[in-house]
């Protein structure tokens, strides 16, 4: 079965802009290193207000607090391998999205590590 991984790009600080890059990936390879993201997606006022981030070079809208969040998992030196849902599934084809939801287990199951952002920190 085949995903879509997400590559944050390094950068020097936090507040530089995201550049990232989508590729896909085979869920069944064993040399697959990769990263999941559950996050919340804030509060319903903040929703509505979007940040951009730059997917293979092409500006994409994302909620306020999934821009924190890659933003704040973001290396310096090194780039960052994610699977992120709202990113990673293509949400305008209902097919792709009812297969990949299927798949979500094993996405979950199959990443080095299970990571959590509830929010920036207060």
């Amino acid at each position: 079965s085949t995903i879509r991984l997400l590559e944050i790009l390094p950068a020097a600080t936090e507040n530089e802009s995201l550049f990232t890059r989508l590729s896909t990936a085979d869920l069944d390879s064993t040399s697959l290193r990769y990263e999941a993201l559950s996050y919340t997606w804030g509060v319903k006022s903040s929703i509505d207000k979007k940040h951009s981030i730059y997917v293979n070079g092409y500006r994409q809208s994302v909620t306020p607090n999934l821009h924190s969040a890659l933003s704040s998992l973001r290396h310096h030196s090194r780039s960052r391998t994610l699977w992120v849902d709202t990113i990673c599934i293509n949400q305008a084809d209902v097919q792709e999205r009812c297969h990949q939801i299927l798949l979500m287990a094993r996405i979950y199951a199959g990443a080095s590590k299970v990571l959590i952002y509830l929010g920036p920190s207060t």
